[in-house]
């Protein structure tokens, strides 16, 4: 449990996948590592009995492991508000979802050379939740 005996709020930016959400975090002494991941599995839809892990970006850019209640007020201390939180089912590396990212990135500009028309967005946007839907069924459902 993180002991501070400041209120304090804080605005988190959370990814997990290709969604993005930021949320209002309040804490005080009562805020601990396990309320940040339900609150995360809950904002994801992401079934409890799906281990996740968490990361944040630090000033530096480097992404720390939150892995307890020590990290998570060391983290709420020393980051400015938005802290960008990444959401990873657990096993997950983060190099493999920049690699499909990437990938994405390239199928964006493929498209911004065809005149972005209506019916290629359509169909990569598709694309795109077909592969969300096969790489995270084994994590959500």
């Amino acid at each position: 449990m993180v002991e501070d005996h400041t209120l304090g709020s804080t605005i988190v930016k959370a990814r997990f996948g290709s969604d993005i959400r930021k949320v209002v975090v309040h804490h005080n002494d009562d805020l601990s590592y396990n309320d940040l991941v339900l609150m995360m599995q809950r904002i994801f839809k992401i079934k409890s009995s799906v281990n996740i892990s968490l990361k944040y970006k630090d000033k530096e850019g480097d992404l720390i492991t939150l892995a307890d209640d020590h990290d998570l007020l060391l983290a709420l201390k020393t980051e400015q508000s938005p802290i960008s939180i990444f959401v990873l089912p657990e096993g997950c590396e983060l190099p493999q979802i920049k690699k499909y990212f990437f990938v994405v990135n390239l199928i964006f500009l493929f498209l911004e050379k065809l005149n972005k028309s209506r019916i290629n967005f359509i169909f990569i946007e598709f694309l795109f939740f077909e592969w969300r839907f096969y790489d995270y069924k084994y994590y959500k459902y």
